[in-house]
């Protein structure tokens, strides 16, 4: 709480105060752009994540569907890799971030297989 006090030439005062109420916002989380990637090759999930209000507390990826890989940490808590599996599915990941007041952002990317394989090779159109 803030008061203010003014006292004018002819003595005469007035004081007001006021109440400053501070509101958390939640992360701001960004997964990255949706992909189809060729199995066998290294995919990288980069993301972002910040909180306008201080540190986060914590940042992290995690796999929510799909065939299983397993994400290897990246140079921040924001990037992770995985080897693209030999499977035709769809997986989904979801990078989360919390803030120091327990608020929580989710975001999610969809990574696509590609129809051709790493080293494969594809007949040329047919004329």
């Amino acid at each position: 709480m803030f008061s203010l006090s003014v006292t004018d030439a002819g003595g005469q005062s007035a004081s007001d105060e006021v109440t400053v109420t501070l509101i958390d916002t939640p992360p701001t989380v960004n997964a990255g752009e949706d992909g189809v990637v060729v199995a066998g090759s290294s995919v990288l999930l980069s993301g972002s994540a910040s909180d306008l209000d201080g540190p986060l507390a914590y940042v992290g990826w995690t796999q929510l569907s799909g065939p299983e890989v397993t994400l290897q940490a990246g140079a921040t808590a924001e990037e992770v890799s995985f080897i693209a599996p030999y499977a035709n599915a769809t997986a989904i990941f979801e990078l989360t971030a919390i803030d120091g007041a327990a608020q929580e952002s989710r975001e999610q990317v969809v990574i696509s297989p590609s129809p051709i394989r790493q080293g494969s090779r594809q007949a040329p159109p047919s004329r």
